[in-house]
């Protein structure tokens, strides 16, 4: 079992009054709302990160494309 480790932040006050209303209107805390949020962005870089590694790959010729229209038609689109 791992231990949830805490970390400090200093926000604005916009940023703050807007966390406050966030995690109201959602009726969850601001330390939910943070590590929902946290998640995301991370899941958000990390797909990109694998996104351009994959568009190098296929300037390089080691991934090949399929036309959107070929796409469609193999699954009847």
């Amino acid at each position: 079992m791992t231990t949830a480790r805490a970390a400090t932040i200093r926000l604005s006050p916009r940023l703050n009054g807007a966390l406050n209303t966030q995690a109201k209107a959602m009726n969850i805390s601001k330390a939910s709302l943070i590590r929902q949020a946290l998640l995301e962005k991370l899941e958000d870089i990390q797909d990109l990160t694998e996104a351009k590694a994959v568009m190098v790959d296929i300037r390089k010729g080691k991934r090949e494309t399929v036309p959107l229209e070929e796409l469609l038609k193999q699954h009847g689109v």
